[in-house]
Parts: C-alpha cells; structure tokens; sequence
C-alpha cells in the first residue's frame, strides 16, 4: 500500500453522504443499491399464475395464495417442502382469459372468528362479448380445517366488463374495515366508452363498499344525480394492485399506462387522477385542453423505456430490513424490473431499482411482515438482506481493521491519506475527519472533471464526532466505504461511551444527544447512525460513488494550508502522471465571504443535492443541480414542481428573485425528513447553509 508522507490535513465537517463535486455521470457500475436480494420464498411450492398473496388473521403458520385460474390455496411455511393445498375452489364459475379470472384476495379482520374472506373475480357469463363481469364476494371458511365453502358465497358488487383487459383486480381491506377495489376502465387503448370520468360508471374506478355490500357513510359521490355511491376516486387505466401502508392508513395504487408512462398514484377520496385525459404527466386524450392542475399528480411516472406494465406494490414495516421502512416496493410485470420509491409530500424523492423476478404479479407480507413478490413462473419470491454484508463478513471492532495503529487517540495508519475538500456537506452539525486507503500497488484513475476510478480494494474512511452541550466532544461513527469484488459496500462503527473503541453495526440506530449550538447555545437533537444501504443511496453510481475525492473538491487550499490534490500527486497516487493542479478545476467553500454568491451557492448544492439530482440519479425529477450546468440547463429556474408544491403558493423548483416561492429553498427549512432536503438522516435544519441559497435566489439565482 502507499505510505503517504504529505498532504496529511484534518478533515471536519464534510458530508454524512456527499461531498462531491458532481460534474459528470458516468454510467452506471455495479449499481448495488440498496443491498437487499429478491430470493424464492418457498422454493419447494409453485403456483400457476398466482396474482395475489396474503395472510389470514389468526392464522400464524400458512400463507393464502390466488391464482388466476380461480382458485385459492394454503401453504404451511413451518413444514419444510410443504406443498400448497386446496383452500377455495372457483374453477367452474371462473373466465380465465387474458386479463381476467381470480384477481384479487382479502380477509376479514375478524377472519378468526367469522371465517370472511372476500375475493374479485372474473364471472364466466356473456360469451357474446368475449368478457365476464367482474364480481365482488364474500365466501365463509372454517380458519380451523383451512377450507373454504364455495356454496357460501354472497355477491357484494358485480358489474359488467365490456372487453378482457383493462379490468384492475385488487382488493384490500381498508382500516376502516371497508373493501376498496380497483376497478380498470374496460376499455381498449384510449378507453373508447370515456368510463374512467364518468361518475356513471364503476369502470375506471377505485371503489369503496361495506363488507356487506352497502355503501358505507362518507363516499364522495352520495347523492351526486347520475353517479355510482360506490366511487372512492376515478380517473384510472387499470389500476393493477392496491395496497394499504400499515403506520398510515394511506392506499396506493400502480395504475398500468397506454403507451408512454406507467404511473403510481396515492388514492385521496375523491380524487381524480386524469385517465383518458392524461398518461401519467403526459397529455393523452384532451381535446378541449383541460389544465393538468384539475387532477390529483402521480407520485411518480416511469417511461417504457423501464418497463411497460406496473405492478403495483407496498409500504415496508417490517424488522429484517430498516433500509426498506416506509419505502413503497413495486414492480413491472413485463420487464421484471423491482424498486423502492422514497416519498414525501406526495412526491417521489427517491427510486432505486433493487432486483428484478420474472413476471411480477403481486406484492404483499407474510407472516413476519417481510415482502413477498408472486411472479408468473409460479413462485414466491422475498426480498431479503444481502449476506455479503452479514457483521460476520467484517471485522466487529474498529480496533480490528488495522486502519488505525492507536485507536483511542485517531493515529491513522501510515498508507491512510487524510483530505478534506471544499465544499463540505451539511451533516448535523457534526465535524469529521476523512481519510483514503488504496489497496497495495493500487492508483487512481485521474479525470479532470468527473469521477475518479478506484481499484478494487479501496477504502475511504470518515470519523464522526460533535461538541456537546457541556463542554466536552462526543465520538459519534467511524464509516468506511469500500470497493469490493460485487461492488461499494458501507458499513459503520459506533463508538463507546468511553471513545476507547467503536462497534461494527448490522443496522441502523439513533441517539437523542445535546449538543453545543453557536447561535441558541444548546440543542437537543437526533443523530442518525444509517445502516448499510442507506450509504449508497447517497452515494449513488450516477455520481461516481465516492463524492469528495474528486479533482475540484481536492483542488483547494483552505485555512489548514495544504491542498490534497497536490498530496496524491506527490505520492503518486494516481495512474498516470498529473500537471500542475493549477491547471485544473480548482473547488470553492461555500462559506467563504469573499469568493462569488453564485459559486459558493452552486458549490453547496452541487454537494448536498447533485449526487441524486442529476442525469440517471435516483431521483424521478429531470433537475440537474451540478455546479457546472449552465442554471439554464438545470430545469429549475421558473419550471413549476412535477407533483405536490408543499403548500407553497405558485411554487416553482426556483424562482428567481423570490425565495418563498422556491421549492429548492422552502424544502430545506421543512421541520421533518424525509420532506426536507437533502432527505437522508437529517433531523437538524441547516440554517446557515438555507441563508446562503436563499439570498442568491433573492439575487437572481445567477
């Protein structure tokens, strides 16, 4: 390894996540984010065309799945190579064609002790037309013997379908103990009958019923002349997929696209959501050109160049996997393609590809709140935690890694570069101390502009610490990122309450601190120890993965006096021989009075938000905030928000001359994450940094 003998300087305050400069994306590589895998559940059970799975209140040791063929089946996941068994049999009252059959599947609360479960499916009548009508029912089981009659069944609802597709199928049991359906528009392509707006029909639909089949008190469109009470909200293609998020009560919906945009809805009562007259955010069909402000906006639409089919998903709750809580995981039936979307506001913040299954049918827990994913090559599939970053993998002490020979004092050892760059990222007012690590016989890859490349073995480390309240200086973490043979892999230390050593973590934690405060003297806050997906969701491979070791932020000599990118060109740290840094890029503190607003406010953004928002970031939105966009090329100046505007009257992501009605502004002062930005394990506003980019807005935002 290389012994550095110069460029040592102290680094403090720089980023929790970030740090870079940002002024190029490469392509993706191995893009590992978060490290979860999607595995067979069951690999000794298989289905035929399951579409909905789910679990039976009361029932804590079998799982129910729903195939397409209309029927129902149970599945012991205590027995090892336990094979599904007979549940609900549907088979001779079932159409089976196309998109219809058995759709959708959900138990009564009271399942235990009432034996109600409801299902949707496709009534195999009107030949004629090539379509059976949809119906909603409810059948009685005894929980016990795990069998259900078919004779029992009680017809809730039941409409016709005027063709094969475009007819939903979910069902979910609301909090409210009520049904709620997702009723597609019946048509063909651009919804030839209009059933989607009109309050008419229940085509097009999300529907809400009382487990009887009544109409419960509340639904929007009661005693509206000409309308169906059952309408919960319109204006859907075929919403394929519902679900509930647990914490909440919130529903959501995956509503399939026509031919550009699959979009993902959260369901208002009431709510419009624009089909025919919009795809996703795209105009479709409207003539008469109906403002897209008339309709509720999506979370989030995705082109198809990523998928052409959307399988809608649910909200994480469970315990396996805190890098997953409170994320929304969907999929695409025809790619295969799975994701998490991180959400606030009604927008989404944040979409991650995770895995990919074959043919995504549904989504839905078992018995341990875990995700389940049922595909259409007939398996079960859960999304799990990837074993390559099990504690047993790394070394479980901070004293154990060898990369400091006297722990208790921070003495690096002697192949670690200490650096600190330019622009430092907002982090809760903790300073920091970062060093780098290559492997030996290791360089770097050089590149003037945009990321460097960084052999296989590489470690950067950073060292946490914050003053207190009582005079005295708390050791936080120690974090490590490293370049593995599979790709980055973070992981961080905890320190002991003595700053003698530091614990490897499995997970994430937090910890309620007092801390010393330059303006208000003291403060009470929360300080988030991530876990180890949630580094790379910052650390993100459009950004280049590591952020601050780049050539602009190296490139500064600040009031420590010693400039690091000269320091790894002394040490020949790079591959091939580098010019003067003179001659490059040089970075600007964007706390430095006398250098340019416009630079030391683009600085700060280019480190605290460009590593998502740029070209093939995780980011839905197209704003590009790298310090070297010309700000005509950055889609934010007078561009209104693509979905919610948090309250901010005629927001735009910028608008110039006008600091309250800047979004990019506004979302750094939100009093809670994941709204505020930068999202990620914030819980302490940056005040300062929020005076900065403001006065250059009031500026012009040049």
């Amino acid at each position: 390894m290389l012994k550095f003998a110069s460029g040592i300087v102290l680094c403090s305050g720089l980023a929790a996540c970030g740090g870079g400069s940002g002024t190029f994306a490469p392509e993706p590589q191995n893009p590992t984010v978060p490290r979860v895998m999607i595995r067979p559940a069951y690999p000794d059970a298989s289905f035929v065309a399951p579409l909905a799975v789910s679990t039976a209140p009361g029932d804590d040791t079998h799982l129910y799945v729903a195939q397409q063929d209309g029927r129902v089946l149970s599945l012991d996941t205590v027995s090892d190579g336990a094979q599904p068994q007979p549940f609900l049999d549907l088979r001779t009252r079932t159409r089976a064609n196309g998109e219809q059959g058995l759709l959708g599947l959900a138990f009564d609360p009271d399942y235990a002790s009432n034996g109600f479960l409801y299902v949707y499916y496709s009534a195999n009548a009107n030949p004629d037309i090539g379509a059976g009508d949809s119906v909603i029912a409810r059948f009685t089981a005894d929980p016990a013997a795990r069998s259900a009659d078919p004779g029992s069944e009680v017809t809730l609802l039941r409409f016709a379908q005027p063709f094969n597709n475009h007819n939903g199928g979910g069902l979910a049991m609301g909090p409210d103990g009520h049904l709620y359906i997702g009723s597609g528009d019946g048509g063909s392509g651009n919804d030839p009958q209009d059933n989607a707006q009109n309050p008419g029909k229940l085509l097009g639909k999300i529907l809400r019923i009382a487990t009887d089949g009544s109409i419960p008190t509340g639904n929007p469109f009661i005693g509206m002349p000409g309308a169906r009470p059952e309408i919960w909200a319109l204006g859907l293609r075929n919403p394929f997929r519902i679900s509930f998020d647990s914490a909440n009560g919130r529903l959501w919906a995956g509503d399939v696209g026509q031919g550009a945009q699959e979009e993902i809805d959260l369901i208002q009562r009431g709510g419009n959501y624009g089909w025919r007259l919009f795809e996703g955010t795209r105009a479709n069909l409207n003539p008469d050109n109906v403002p897209f402000t008339q309709f509720a906006p999506p979370v989030f639409s995705y082109p198809r160049s990523q998928g052409r089919s959307i399988t809608g998903g649910v909200v994480y709750r469970g315990s396996a996997l805190p890098s997953l809580t409170g994320r929304y995981v969907y999929g695409d039936f025809v790619s295969g393609r799975v994701w998490m979307l991180t959400e606030a506001g009604g927008a989404a913040v944040a979409n991650v590809e995770i895995g990919s299954v074959p043919n995504p049918s549904s989504f839905g827990f078992d018995l341990e709140g875990e995700i389940l994913i049922t595909a259409f090559d007939g398996q079960l599939y859960r999304v799990v935690g990837d074993p390559a970053t099990a504690a047993d993998t790394l070394p479980a002490r901070l004293s154990q890694t060898g990369l400091f020979t006297d722990v208790a004092s921070l003495t690096p050892a002697a192949d670690l570069f200490a650096y600190r760059p330019a622009a430092e990222f907002w982090s809760d007012g903790s300073d920091k101390q970062r060093w780098l690590q290559l492997p030996e016989g290791g360089r770097i890859g050089f590149d003037a502009t945009g990321p460097w490349s960084f052999p296989v073995g590489t470690r950067t480390i950073k060292h946490f610490d914050i003053a207190l309240a009582d005079g005295t200086r708390k050791r936080l973490e120690t974090r490590v990122f490293e370049l593995r043979q599979d790709g980055w892999l973070g992981y961080t230390y905890r320190w002991n309450a003595a700053g003698s050593d530091a614990g490897l973590l499995a997970g994430g934690a937090t910890e309620v601190l007092t801390a010393a405060d330059d303006q208000v003297g003291t403060r009470t806050q929360t300080y988030h120890y991530p876990d180890r997906a949630q580094c790379l969701q910052c650390h993100t491979a459009a950004a280049g993965f590591v952020l601050g070791l780049r050539t602009a932020q190296l490139n500064f000599t600040g009031p420590w006096g010693s400039n690091a990118l000269q320091g790894l060109r002394e040490a020949g740290a790079f591959e091939t021989t580098i010019d003067d840094p003179r001659t490059y890029p040089q970075g600007v503190d964007p706390f430095d009075p006398v250098a340019p607003l416009a630079a030391r406010a683009r600085a700060y953004l280019d480190t605290n938000c460009a590593h998502c928002h740029r070209p093939g970031g995780p980011t839905p939105l197209d704003m590009d905030l790298r310090a070297a966009i010309p700000m005509a090329q950055t889609a934010t100046l007078d561009v209104p928000p693509t979905g919610a505007g948090f309250g901010v009257a005629e927001a735009r992501r910028i608008a110039p001359g006008q600091r309250a009605r800047s979004l990019v502004w506004t979302r750094m002062l939100e009093p809670d994450a994941p709204a505020r930005m930068p999202p990620l394990s914030s819980h302490v506003l940056d005040t300062r940094g929020a005076d900065l980019i403001g006065s250059w807005i009031d500026a012009g935002a040049p």
